[in-house]
């Protein structure tokens, strides 16, 4: 960012910027996604105000920088998501017709909000509760300022409705990438750009409630939310260090039995346990469809000459 803002036009700068949005347009498409949506995004708002003078604009420093940037990472993104891997993967799962790749993101983007969000809302409540005392300070910035302040702006209702429009647009957008690859909601992993915007979204919230909170008794507030947050991350680490070993160990036994079964000739599916919690680890867990690409994977990984499945594991 800092290379980026700068008005100078160093050649190391622009070989330092190429190897960082190289990196990030490498590894993983979902992220990549969002980068050059706030690339190009930014290129449109720094065009429309000066599109009558863009001999200026394209002189500038920092607007040269960031157009190359933005094609380059194009250029990269363009051989990671064409390039043999990618068809590769899409040859072993199952195709996605053209409105499955549109529909998938939408059931994805339900299924975060009713499995994952609400799983998760204790945390969040408790991560979120010092920007709601934050927001209360805002008010006290807003009543010193004019009417057409900021604060008043940005926390109005017009600006909570933009908010959850772009929050959703942008986690339907994050999530087009691996639904289309994978022709599914792809593997926990891809879900770290949705799990950053929705935080976000979730913050603003916050400072928004702290922002229109009329009661004055918030040091209560405070301390209780402090004090769960401390009782929250001393219990999440004692059961982590608790679920860890029981995990690995499970995984270790799986892996043992498989390789046992094929070495002695098996041929019919074979059911395995479930796995217990993995806790803040990713799970590893198969599902109950043997054609599911992460059943699919463990044979081929393992050289297993059947297919396994669990009759309780990840669901479509």
């Amino acid at each position: 960012m800092v290379l980026l803002i700068s008005k100078q036009k160093a050649w190391f700068q622009i070989i330092l910027l190429m190897i960082c949005f190289g990196y990030v347009m490498g590894a993983s498409e979902s992220f990549a996604v969002f980068v050059l949506f706030l690339c190009v995004s930014t290129l449109v708002l720094w065009t429309i105000p000066k599109r009558a003078d863009l001999n200026s604009l394209f002189q500038n420093p920092r607007f040269q920088k960031l157009l190359f940037i933005t094609c380059f990472s194009i250029l990269i993104f363009s051989f990671l998501f064409f390039g043999p891997g990618t068809q590769h993967r899409k040859s072993v799962l199952r195709q996605a017709g053209l409105f499955d790749t549109f529909f998938l993101p939408a059931r994805t983007l339900v299924y975060l909000f009713i499995r994952k969000i609400t799983m998760k809302l204790p945390l969040l409540i408790v991560f979120v509760s010092p920007f709601f005392a934050a927001g209360t300070k805002l008010k006290w910035i807003e009543n010193k300022l004019k009417a057409d302040s900021y604060v008043i702006k940005l926390f109005s209702k017009k600006s909570l409705a933009l908010a959850t429009f772009l929050m959703l647009a942008l986690n339907y957008l994050a999530l087009m990438p691996a639904c289309y690859i994978m022709s599914d909601r792809g593997p926990e992993r891809s879900f770290t750009v949705n799990s950053f915007l929705l935080l976000v979204y979730f913050i603003y919230l916050s400072l928004y409630a702290g922002v229109h909170l009329k009661s004055k008794r918030i040091v209560p507030f405070q301390v209780v939310t402090a004090l769960a947050a401390f009782l929250f991350l001393s219990y999440s680490l004692v059961t982590q260090l608790k679920s860890a070993p029981v995990y690995s160990k499970s995984i270790d036994d799986r892996i043992v039995l498989v390789q046992k079964e094929n070495q002695e000739g098996r041929k019919k599916v074979l059911d395995l346990e479930p796995l217990p919690s993995s806790g803040y680890y990713y799970s590893a867990e198969l599902s109950p469809d043997t054609s599911f690409y992460t059943n699919v994977f463990f044979k081929q990984y393992f050289g297993l000459n059947y297919n396994c499945r669990v009759e309780n594991g990840i669901t479509h």
